[in-house]
């Protein structure tokens, strides 16, 4: 017996996974579409619009049997559903924010007088100007006698002596500049007041830092302030809104001109896995809908029908999924024994 190499054993194996694969899918489509029970009944439904006014159908089929479908087409496409606006009323819970202004306990203030105010102490100026009107007394007494002392001695004693009282009097002239510099500083101010005054301005005021001074006196004044409270409320308000539904169980009809005929198909199905069994009353209405709307509305159009449904046999519904399995299977064992012969 002969031997694939490896690479032929990998083809092989591909190969029938791949044939595998779109096989099955086509094999089982088959079997369901085959086996599945198909029992639903078509009906044809001609529909003429025998007023005068431009109009369009609004159909409903309704059925006391619960298990039934219901679907109408025109040329194999479903009818459009209907929209409707209602009214529902929403409860909507709004927050509500109130201020409300509540005083407070007064707080006292800062209290200040002359008597606690801060005193700035003036410099004792009396005490230099006696030391300096001293100094300029003596330098003058002790400057006549060293003047006159040199007028007595001859030739460069006496010389001496007169600078000496020279120099004397130098002192004298700046101790007495000294003591008299206060003086002229305190008339100039005394002639800047005058001059304010002649101005309507008061000497006081020129002085003034620009601060309020207190009141001699122990008084207190009081700041009154007002603080904001916020409360919150909830309140629960009731709105009605507009809403744009889908109306239940309707569909509409393209427009339809007066004198028009329209071809519809009612398709009748099961809602569940199974079909009933035996014959069911059916009703559909019809409800002309002009498109000017000022023409009003038409009145409806009720029409009753019937529809039977012969027994079918339990084990019909199970063929496809039974069918299904056993191929799965087949397929299973097939590709084990085949990958056993290929990869021995």
């Amino acid at each position: 017996m002969f031997e694939l190499s490896l690479y032929a054993k990998v083809a092989i194996t591909a190969l029938f996974v791949f044939v595998a694969i779109i096989l099955s899918i086509l094999i089982i489509r088959w079997l369901v579409r085959t086996l599945r029970v198909e029992a639903d009944q078509l009906e044809t439904l001609k529909l003429v619009n025998r007023g005068n006014a431009t109009c369009q159908y609004h159909l409903a089929v309704e059925s006391p049997a619960p298990s039934l479908k219901f679907s109408l087409f025109t040329d194999g496409v479903p009818l459009a559903p209907v929209y409707e606006e209602i009214q529902e009323e929403v409860v909507e819970e709004n927050t509500v924010v109130q201020e409300k202004a509540k005083s407070i306990p007064s707080i006292p203030a800062a209290n200040t007088s002359e008597a606690s105010a801060t005193k700035t102490e003036k410099p004792n100026a009396d005490g230099a100007l006696k030391a300096g009107k001293d100094v300029s007394v003596k330098s003058g007494v002790f400057a006549n006698l060293l003047g006159t002392l040199g007028s007595i001695l001859p030739g460069s004693m006496g010389s001496s002596v007169k600078g000496a009282a020279g120099q004397a009097r130098k002192v004298q002239s700046t101790s007495a500049k000294a003591v008299q510099a206060p003086k002229s500083a305190q008339r100039k101010m005394d002639s800047l007041q005058k001059s304010g005054g002649r101005l309507g301005v008061k000497a006081d005021a020129a002085q003034d830092t620009g601060v309020a001074q207190p009141k001699a006196g122990m008084r207190q004044t009081h700041s009154k302030r007002e603080q904001v409270e916020l409360s919150r409320s909830t309140r629960q308000v009731v709105k009605t809104i507009t809403k744009t539904v889908e109306k239940a169980g309707f569909v509409q009809t393209v427009d339809l001109n007066p004198g028009d005929a329209l071809f519809l198909a009612l398709e009748i199905s099961k809602q569940g896995k199974r079909y009933p069994t035996g014959s069911f009353a059916y009703s559909i209405e019809s409800q002309p809908i002009p498109l000017n709307r000022q023409l009003g509305t038409a009145p409806k159009t009720l029409k009753k029908r019937q529809v039977h449904f012969d027994a079918i046999p339990a084990w019909r519904y199970w063929m496809p999924s039974v069918s299904v399995s056993l191929y799965l299977v087949a397929l299973a064992l097939s590709s084990y024994y085949l990958f056993l012969f290929v990869w021995k």
